[in-house]
């Protein structure tokens, strides 16, 4: 069996659950393999990339501002953090994943398939609008005869704009079993294909928490903490959490610059491990007494673990590009609609509301023993 997955993007997300869902395949007993292929657009796809969905971003001021703020301040101090991360994702992905050889075309890609094998995508954003416009994670290369499995893989968007519409109607039509992560993707499937298609929880989910403490690494902080991660760039929501640990006379712990150079992230923390590994991201969760982030995964890491945690909004409602919708979809699923934050909210009270985890973990049971049993019987048929 052959798994695509965003195993090569920094991103301790995309990493983690490219492991889970790479653990979970071999234990239902898939002698499994990572397709080892970065994807990399042809010239036309990377025109119309540019053209259609770059050139949006310019009418966000938002978006506008940090591009500018990273090309004058942030590209040698986020190269040099970049580089350390990348050396200790890589040196994760080695010890847990099992790969290919290394393609460099989707036609390699398709070569190295053994005839009849499924091919398995999934999950994280591999469906949004750009991936459709580079239509290598559309699986439109594999050839006749392989099974095409789908498991929780996100448009990452609410609606797909209407350029790639045709183009997503005619691969998910070719897919063989299809499972989305979002409530919207099921939306958007039924939409395009008429298909109803199941929800299905992330990888990361399908593996109960005292698996990833399991993983995680030893405690690296000995005191009492505020663990931040901030992917966005939302001064007020630092400063927020900053207010926060100065009334709990706690410090706060961090990785920054997690995408790009953020200068806001500067002062905030006091202690950072911006190089930190995928098992040392499990273990600040874990160890911590509080967590703020604006990341689907850290909150989703934040209710294995049964923290007291609040999650930020990355992005406005109507910015060009959000991924909120995969919060909203994750928080109502556990109904954890409470756990949700905003600029000027009371975070002391907020977060000082008891979560009933025996309740949440009764809905996230369910949920990962229905995805569980599509993905086997998605496999078997």
């Amino acid at each position: 069996m052959k798994l695509i997955c965003n195993y090569y993007i920094r991103n301790y997300g995309s990493v983690l659950q490219s492991y889970a869902t790479f653990r979970i395949l071999n234990e239902l007993g898939h002698d499994t393999q990572v397709i080892c292929y970065r994807d990399r657009p042809s010239r036309k796809a990377k025109a119309e990339i540019a053209l259609r969905i770059r050139l949006k971003y310019l009418a966000d001021r938002s978006m506008v501002k940090q591009k500018v703020r990273k090309l004058l301040h942030g590209d040698s101090a986020f190269a040099r953090i970049l580089q350390s991360r990348g050396e200790a994702f890589d040196a994760f992905n080695r010890d847990v994943l099992r790969f290919t050889e290394a393609c460099d075309s989707p036609s390699a890609a398709a070569a190295c398939l053994e005839p009849g094998e499924t091919v398995v995508i999934g999950s994280d954003q591999l469906w949004g609008p750009e991936d459709i416009i580079r239509d290598y994670h559309t699986l439109n290369w594999v050839p006749a005869g392989h099974r095409k499995v789908a498991y929780a893989t996100s448009f990452g968007v609410k609606q797909l704009p209407k350029f790639v519409q045709e183009r997503a109607k005619r691969f998910l039509s070719d897919m063989d079993r299809i499972s989305v992560r979002e409530a919207s993707g099921v939306e958007i499937v039924d939409a395009l294909t008429g298909k109803a298609v199941p929800q299905v929880c992330d990888p990361t989910l399908l593996l109960p928490g005292e698996a990833w403490a399991d993983l995680a690494a030893p405690r690296l902080v000995e005191e009492p903490y505020i663990f931040l991660f901030f992917i966005g760039d939302n001064p007020g929501q630092r400063k927020a959490v900053r207010d926060f640990a100065r009334r709990r006379h706690l410090k706060i712990v961090a990785i920054q610059h997690l995408d790009r150079y953020i200068a806001s992230d500067e002062g905030i923390a006091d202690l950072t491990f911006n190089a930190a590994s995928p098992r040392e991201f499990l273990t600040l969760i874990r160890d911590a007494s509080y967590v703020f982030c604006d990341s689907f995964h850290a909150a989703i890491f934040s209710v294995q673990f049964e923290k007291r945690f609040l999650i930020f909004n990355r992005y406005g409602d109507n910015a060009y590009g959000s991924r909120n919708s995969r919060i909203d979809s994750l928080c109502s699923r556990l109904g954890m609609e409470d756990r949700r934050a905003g600029e000027g909210d009371d975070l002391d009270r907020k977060i000082d509301q008891p979560v009933d985890y025996r309740r949440v973990k009764e809905a996230l049971n369910q949920w990962r023993a229905a995805s569980l049993d599509y993905l086997q019987k998605a496999l078997e048929e």
